[in-house]
């Protein structure tokens, strides 16, 4: 019996092409269908919304995962006018203020030094908001509508980089670095009188003297009777050591303690240390008459558009402009910067289409609008060079508009995401950067991404609402809309054949199936056969436990999620294909749960006369 094998899924999805030209087990159409470690299709998983749904039309501005000082990930999400927080992997929200924000895409960046972890959130016609992530309910506004720093922002090098000023789209600003020379200590400061009670609470008296500054490093002492002294933890909590405990929020400078026993009359102190971030600190961008190392800069890099974004590789700065991108370094003694444009026609279209990673800069790039090219750009070993190649030859991205593209690493991949059919994102695409190759076009609508415990989170480019990508079996209750269409195959004989046998082999869940459909000479699919859950030919005395998140994590026979069965069938073609020269094959899951296809074999083979196919006679 003539059998033909396929059980190894690395090829992807490669449509710049004909079917019929392309390899064996490789997608040419489709979507929703996903490689999983190279040996099977699999449906992709669902998506989930977190916290309470926001109905409506809407757009999440920007989205991002932090930390606290203890090390507690906080995810923070921008829409419409507010910034929302969560310290439960989204099933909670706290909004920060009240409507601080301005309705447009936000950058995010985080910042560690001995004044605190912080992050700041920045647009261009809203300012800096500067967030002490000990204390996630306060926060600080660094610029405002009327400063003149406002745009993106980006933590590079000890210093904050700003781009996409509304008056200067093309000059790049360049912070004081941050060396803590402006900090400012404060000793012995008088917080509170002895009364014999236990708790005390106020202000700390730097707050008064700007509404900019924010505190660290506090410790409170008693001068009469049983000392104590509190000590600060930086996580917004005091010890003191005699058992007293004690909170400070270090954007308000509003304390509180309890001393382990009375404290009779006497003054209560504290020293602490305070910074402004606007004064000789990373939000400074000014600089002396003749500049000196370590203070603010402004570069000029007026041709190629309008900057887009920054990223760095190999300690060279690449600044990516919508039609060209330059290449800025930056002494080690902060002196003398290299300014000059890198590659000329090798630009993005928004503010998120690039990323670094450690195996160099992935970009949409979209300089020539006729054909957009995904493109990576690394070290190359043969020019000793960094060269921008493009990743992208084998797809035709000719039916997607890349003009809010988002492109992030997540794992083994890089993620993009464009749209097909809305105004907004609908489409995201995978490459797999082992196998460098791409899967079929997923349908999740994303403005923005982050990764929290390893989990892919987005905001929604069409709702308010933060979404948790590849979770579960379904989107929020609703089936997958789904479809693989694999290459066109002559089943290496160039005649007419017959093909007698079709086996399929992989797992799946009690209540899914799927549907198998055949494609001859180039002719409309025909259902041939559907395979159930349910059926006799899945073993389902033998479950194998599968995770939520299979793409990425890797669960399939070690997570804790569900279970799927092993199945087998084969299905007799006798009386339901003609003979034919090509065959294309088609599957499209029915129902809601995890289903795969690890192998498919055409078995019974049978030569046919030579000649052209029926339909061409």
């Amino acid at each position: 019996m003539n059998i033909l094998s396929v059980k190894n899924f690395i090829q992807g999805w490669i449509n710049k092409i004909e079917a019929r030209s392309i390899p064996r087990g490789a997608f040419s159409a489709g979507k929703n269908w996903q490689i999983n470690n190279g040996d099977r299709l699999v449906l992709r998983n669902g998506m989930r919304i977190l916290g309470t749904e926001i109905t409506g039309s809407g757009k999440v501005n920007g989205i991002h995962t932090t930390f606290k000082p203890d090390g507690t990930a906080v995810l923070m999400r921008a829409y419409d006018t507010k910034l929302v927080y969560s310290t439960d992997s989204g099933e909670n929200w706290t909004e920060i203020g009240t409507d601080i924000l301005v309705d447009e895409a936000v950058t995010f960046t985080d910042f560690s030094s001995l004044a605190g972890y912080k992050t700041y959130v920045s647009s261009p016609n809203m300012g800096v908001i500067k967030i002490m992530t000990a204390n996630m309910d306060s926060y600080t506004q660094i610029y405002d509508s009327d400063d003149d720093y406002r745009g993106y922002i980006k933590a590079l090098q000890q210093r904050i980089f700003l781009w996409g000023r509304p008056e200067d789209k093309t000059g790049l600003y360049l912070s004081y670095l941050d060396t803590g020379s402006h900090y400012t200590a404060v000793s012995a400061e008088v917080i509170d009188t002895g009364d014999g009670g236990t708790d005390y609470s106020g202000t700390l008296a730097f707050k008064a003297g700007g509404a900019k500054r924010t505190c660290f490093g506090l410790s409170i002492t008693n001068a009469a009777g049983t000392t104590e002294l509190f000590t600060d933890n930086y996580d917004g909590t005091l010890t003191g050591d005699k058992g007293g405990t004690g909170t400070i929020n270090y954007t308000t400078g509003e304390w509180s303690v309890s001393f382990n026993s009375a404290v009779p009359s006497g003054n209560i102190t504290a020293d602490y240390s305070w910074e402004d971030d606007t004064s000789e600190g990373i939000f400074d961008f000014s600089s002396s008459a003749t500049r000196v190392a370590g203070e603010g800069e402004i570069v000029r890099q007026d041709t190629g558009g309008d900057i887009m974004n920054l990223e760095i590789y190999r300690d060279v700065i690449y600044c990516i402009h919508q039609r060209n991108t330059w290449r800025l370094e930056i002494s080690v003694d902060d002196t003398t910067f290299t300014n000059k444009i890198f590659r000329d026609r090798v630009g993005m279209p928004y503010l998120r289409s690039s990323v670094a990673t450690g195996r160099g800069i992935y970009l949409v790039d979209d300089s020539d609008e006729k054909d957009t090219k995904i493109r990576l750009m690394a070290y190359s070993d043969v020019s000793e060079q960094v060269i921008p190649v493009s990743i992208s030859d084998t797809i035709d991205l000719s039916d997607y508009v890349f003009d809010q593209s988002v492109v992030y690493e997540w794992g083994d991949y890089i993620v993009i995401t464009c749209r097909n059919t809305l105004t907004t994102n609908d489409s995201l695409l995978l490459f797999n950067t082992i196998f460098k190759k791409w899967d079929l076009p997923l349908d999740f609508t994303v403005s923005d991404l982050t990764i929290l415990d390893g989990v892919l989170i987005a905001g929604d480019s069409r709702s308010d609402n933060a979404l948790e990508l590849f979770s579960g079996y379904d989107d929020d209750d609703s089936e997958i809309p789904n479809e693989a269409i694999l290459n066109n195959d002559n089943l290496d004989m160039d005649r007419l054949k017959r093909l007698k046998k079709l086996k399929l082999q992989g797992l799946i869940q009690k209540n899914q199936s799927f549907k198998v459909y055949a494609s001859i000479d180039n002719g409309a699919f025909v259902e041939i056969a559907e395979v159930k859950g349910e059926d006799s030919y899945v073993d389902s005395g033998n479950a194998v436990t599968i995770g939520s998140t299979v793409i990425g994590k890797k669960e399939i026979g070690g997570g804790s999620d569900g279970e799927a069965y092993k199945y087998e069938t084969v299905i007799n073609l006798s009386r339901i294909l003609d003979d034919f020269e090509y065959i294309k094959l088609k599957f499209e899951a029915l129902g809601i749960g995890y289903v795969s296809i690890s192998e498919y074999q055409f078995r019974d083979i049978r030569l046919k006369k030579n000649k052209l196919p029926r339909k061409y006679l």
